[in-house]
């Protein structure tokens, strides 16, 4: 008698699931997206472009139910979708998405981390691999095959380039030396500085609406 062994069946995950992933690792795929972005934008730039990238990992109900199609690890597929998307932000010339904007306050960090400065000469390919061992630790192995399946063609070329960087950084290898763009302190900008923007707006908005109104007796008294 034949022994018949069956696969274990591959549910899909629902949108439903994938929202809930977003919603507890979000602190987790921020921080990829910001180790993703270019140290240049700045740390408040960076911080709000992160958080720009992950809000828009979702689409619309009807596309996610699409790309959802064979997918069983709701958590990977934000992941990808993350680090895509970071990369390509990353490598576009024009502005990086800024959502949710901060009117009026510069982010600040809690506290400091050496990440920038090992990661400030890696190409946008080579930060996603350092990101996914270091802050997601993931295998050598692993993270190469996730960038393979995210269409980055020179794969192993980022790893070691990544690892080159490992060698040198020191303690900025560490994962618990990764700075954090959920733990931020917000501080207003220069206060003088938008206080006589707002008074120099004011004066001018007073004038033209006086010019108007003189205008306006003028051509009546005609």
């Amino acid at each position: 008698m034949i022994d018949i062994q069956t696969l274990p069946d591959r549910r899909t995950v629902t949108p439903a699931e994938v929202e809930a992933a977003l919603l507890d690792g979000y602190a987790a795929f921020v921080r990829l997206a910001y180790l993703i972005l270019p140290p240049s934008l700045g740390r408040h730039r960076r911080v709000l472009a992160a958080h720009g990238v992950v809000q828009h990992s979702l689409p619309d109900r009807r596309r996610l139910e699409r790309q959802l199609a064979g997918e069983s690890d709701a958590s990977g597929f934000l992941r990808r979708r993350v680090v895509q998307d970071a990369i390509k932000q990353a490598d576009s010339r024009t502005p990086l998405r800024l959502l949710p904007q901060a009117w009026g306050r510069r982010l600040f960090p809690q506290s400091e981390a050496v990440d920038d400065l090992a990661l400030r000469r890696l190409t946008p390919d080579a930060r996603a691999a350092w990101a996914l061992v270091r802050a997601e630790r993931l295998s050598v192995d692993d993270a190469e095959q996730q960038l393979r399946a995210m269409g980055i063609q020179h794969s192993q070329a980022a790893i070691n380039e990544a690892a080159l960087t490992d060698e040198g950084a020191g303690d900025g290898s560490r994962a618990d030396s990764v700075f954090d763009p959920c733990a931020m302190r917000l501080a207003p900008t220069d206060l003088m500085r938008r206080k006589a923007r707002g008074r120099a707006v004011a004066i001018t908005v007073t004038a033209v609406l006086s010019v108007a109104i003189l205008i306006s007796l003028i051509a009546t008294a005609r």
